[in-house]
């Protein structure tokens, strides 16, 4: 029997290890240009408006946080194993009326709802044109954070836009903050801290930006909450309730107004006057850790970079919202941008040794 070797010719063999390798290097520069989605998150998820507007972010502490809403906000805010008392319409923004979530005649079911990737829900209300001021066209934003190790963090954000055609002066009817103690917080128990650093009951001033309120009596949700940051606290005033600087209540035509307010609670791990002030002290954290540095990290998501909002330093994020950390996002794009690098190299290599050949 005899067996023949057949090589192919020195242009056929040039030919299949180009093809080969050429393809090696393109499958590296589609991997690492699809390598961005692969590596990050899954994308955003539409829902529906909850039954009874309520709605729930899962979590260890208190079981979750339960927020409900309707066409007036958050009128309710508690924790999901219903113990702890929690205050009616915990931070809200009023003028001669309320900012309306849509409609002042429907309930907000109408909204644009997304859960982001990382577990945020954010609710887009529908705009409510004149209830506010005549010309006046308010649009609401809602988002309700996850559980981070600082409790359950939630944001309004105004947009307050004249579509008058003239300059709107709403004196008299001047917007402000007005931010619920906790009822059952009252007292010589009381755990009241304002970013001043003033604490006691009656402690409310002038140049005030954030509080957290609580009572070292147990059952009872710790609530920290904010409608400015200190670097803007001179622009602040207190008459029973806080007022945003003067400037938002004169709107030129077509400029639009941003507010911003948050409220973050609490929940004490049982039901021990202990537990409590250990909560109080994590409200804290949060407030001086967060609240104290502007609109920045989480409490910038989804705002646009640079937006103009009253009271506030920022926000200066350089990366858009994607409901994930941009932490991820940066390795994602790292890990990407390698691949990427790899597969362009693979493929100059390959073109360099058929120049030789």
């Amino acid at each position: 029997m005899v067996f023949a070797l057949v090589f192919p010719s020195h242009s056929r063999l040039l030919s299949e290890r180009y093809f080969v390798n050429k393809k090696l290097a393109l499958a590296a520069v589609v991997l690492a240009t699809t390598g961005i989605v692969a590596a990050g998150v899954a994308p955003a998820q539409a829902l529906a408006w909850p039954s009874g507007g309520r709605f729930v972010i899962s979590g260890t502490s208190g079981g979750g946080a339960v927020w409900e809403m309707n066409e007036t906000g958050i009128f309710l805010a508690y924790d999901v194993n219903d113990v702890l008392a929690g205050p009616p319409y915990p931070n809200a923004i009023y003028g001669d009326d309320y900012l309306y979530c849509g409609d002042s005649n429907g309930d907000g079911s109408d909204s644009t709802l997304t859960e982001e990737a990382n577990g945020d829900i954010t609710i887009d209300c529908q705009p409510n044109v004149g209830d506010l001021w005549e010309g006046v066209t308010v649009t609401m934003h809602y988002r309700l954070f996850a559980e981070s190790s600082y409790g359950y963090l939630a944001r309004q954000w105004a947009e307050i836009h004249n579509t008058s055609g003239a300059t709107i002066d709403m004196a008299g009817s001047e917007l402000y903050d007005m931010y619920y103690y906790n009822d059952n917080s009252a007292g010589g128990a009381s755990l009241y801290t304002a970013s001043d650093g003033a604490t006691g009951f009656d402690l409310e001033a002038d140049g005030q930006v954030w509080l957290v309120s609580g009572n070292s009596e147990p059952n009872n949700v710790i609530m920290g909450a904010a409608w400015g940051s200190p670097c803007k606290s001179s622009e602040f005033t207190f008459d029973s309730s806080y007022y945003f600087p003067s400037s938002v209540n004169v709107i030129a035509a077509g400029e639009t107004v941003n507010l911003v307010t948050f409220v973050n609670m609490v929940f004490p791990a049982e039901s021990t006057g202990a537990a409590a002030t250990a909560a109080n002290e994590t409200a804290l954290a949060q407030a001086k850790a967060e609240f104290d540095l502007g609109l920045k990290g989480r409490l910038a998501e989804g705002l646009t970079p640079g937006l103009n909002v009253a009271g506030w330093c920022g926000p200066d994020a350089a990366l858009p919202d994607t409901g994930a950390n941009t932490s991820v996002i940066g390795s994602s794009l790292a890990i990407s941008a390698g691949l990427l690098t790899a597969g362009v190299l693979a493929l100059v290599m390959v073109r360099r040794r058929l120049a030789r050949k």
